[in-house]
């Protein structure tokens, strides 16, 4: 069996976005240094500093799915269909997207509508790592 780590970025005082609904003072650590880290996602990129990138590297080799929100997968827009690890996603869900919200049919993205631990169930299962 996998391990399943949460991960959650925030400002100190425990936000994540500002009022007006805005992550970037959060994630401005992505364009903050001189070196490029190109990622699964040809549209996304970051420049780190140097800790920062070996950082990254190692965090996005680590990932064997990712679960997330659909708040998160909204703002993020799908990630163009190609979240920047590379790897299956599982957007938990009470409304799967119509085609037009995310015409990606390829994507490796499964909609999870009955909550976070069928998500963490069938991220094995889909991997070809466990059983459902």
């Amino acid at each position: 069996m996998g391990q399943v780590i949460s991960n959650l970025s925030m400002s100190l005082d425990g936000f994540i976005e500002d009022a007006n609904g805005s992550v970037e003072k959060v994630f401005e650590w992505y364009a903050a240094g001189p070196v490029e880290v190109k990622s699964a996602n040809p549209n996304v990129s970051f420049q780190l500093s140097a800790d920062d990138a070996a950082f990254i590297k190692q965090a996005l080799a680590s990932i064997g799915a990712l679960i997330t929100g659909r708040r998160l997968f909204d703002v993020a827009h799908g990630w163009s269909g190609v979240h920047p690890a590379g790897v299956p996603v599982f957007v938990v869900t009470h409304r799967i997207p119509t085609r037009e919200e995310f015409p990606h049919p390829d994507a490796p993205f499964t909609f999870v509508t009955d909550g976070v631990e069928s998500g963490i169930d069938l991220a094995p299962c889909l991997l070809g790592s466990g059983t459902p």
